[in-house]
């Protein structure tokens, strides 16, 4: 897994659409606002995404995708995790990246 640590308006969406251009790999996002602003850059860049997937739709999929890319972490684990403040994380991964 690869993590996209970036400031606010440093391409992190921006690069996670154009993976999913390239890769036909759905978004999954915290709500329908996100996906909507993710299809809205797509189309914006001339890209075709599939369609973004909310938290609460994957969690009921019948046959969920293999793989996704996760949008704004933190929001979809608050999605998750509506009463609880997490104050810290870990990961553990072969390979980690500031960026793409």
């Amino acid at each position: 897994m690869n993590i996209l640590d970036l400031p606010r308006g440093g391409g992190k969406t921006t690069s996670l659409v154009l993976a999913s251009s390239i890769t036909n790999i759905p978004i999954v996002v915290a709500n329908k606002q996100f996906g909507k602003y993710c299809e809205g850059l797509a189309r914006e860049k001339g890209l075709r995404i599939p369609e973004p997937i909310t938290i609460y739709e994957l969690d009921t999929m019948y046959s969920p995708p293999r793989n996704v890319l996760i949008d704004e972490l933190d929001g979809c684990l608050h999605v998750m995790f509506p009463r609880t403040t997490i104050l810290a994380s870990t990961i553990t991964s072969d390979k980690w990246e500031k960026s793409l």
